[in-house]
């Protein structure tokens, strides 16, 4: 898998022209210019008027990326915040992207869902002026046992990595008991729980708190949690 190219790297500089052009029709985004690096061209296809600049951003980072000397190639998948592509060649020698649907249980062509939650989270990053860092997809994440079946209060937190993704999930009405949480990977995590998907890709020391639409309640930082770490048992 490719980590996310993006985004302090390959885009604060600014999408060079000189490497590629991107082309628009419709809510079809492709590069032009990428086979002069040996690769080939890239497009990408949103099926909702307000992603088409996202999907511009985020496949100009890709050409940017790959015009540093790295490759894209059939089949090879590529982060797109917390969720996957997977480019596939078609029938005119272009890689498209294919993404996993909402429910993370099969690939279905475009990438609707995954430039939206990529823009989402980079809206949360970039608006905190902090580094973007998102759970991976197949991240591990502790949350307490009632999470998704809680109409109360979400809490979330991220402590220093911990060889999962950092982050623990607990309802308002978790009863403290530790031995009631459990680990879901984060693709079922964002599935089940949109509304808080966006925070994802804080970095460590980072909390919030949203209620079930999504209304944020509580965010900030604290430097104690950057540093704790507890035992992932």
């Amino acid at each position: 898998m490719v980590e996310d190219p993006h985004w302090r790297k390959y885009a604060e500089a600014g999408f060079d022209r000189s490497i590629a052009s991107i082309k628009i029709s419709g809510m079809t985004i492709e590069t032009v210019g990428l086979q002069a690096f040996g690769n080939a061209e890239l497009t990408i296809t949103v099926e909702e008027p307000s992603l088409v600049l996202a999907a511009r951003g985020y496949l100009a980072t890709l050409a940017n990326y790959i015009a540093s000397g790295a490759e894209l190639t059939e089949l090879q998948t590529v982060a797109c915040g917390s969720w996957l592509l997977e480019f596939r060649m078609n029938g005119y020698g272009k890689l498209e992207a294919w993404e996993f649907d909402r429910q993370a249980e099969r690939i279905v062509f475009g990438a609707t869902f995954a430039i939206s939650l990529w823009r989402s989270q980079l809206g949360v990053c970039e608006k905190l002026g902090v580094d973007f860092l998102p759970a991976r997809m197949g991240d591990l994440v502790w949350l307490s046992s009632d999470v998704f079946e809680s109409r109360s209060l979400i809490h979330g937190e991220r402590e220093a990595f911990d060889g999962m993704s950092g982050w623990w999930l607990n309802s308002e009405d978790w009863d403290r008991d530790p031995k009631k949480f459990r680990k879901e990977h984060v693709a079922h995590v964002v599935s089940a729980l949109p509304e808080l998907a966006r925070f994802l890709a804080l970095p460590s020391g980072y909390h919030f708190t949203v209620d079930r639409d999504g209304n944020v309640v509580e965010l900030g930082f604290d430097a104690a949690l950057a540093s704790k770490m507890r035992p992932a048992t």
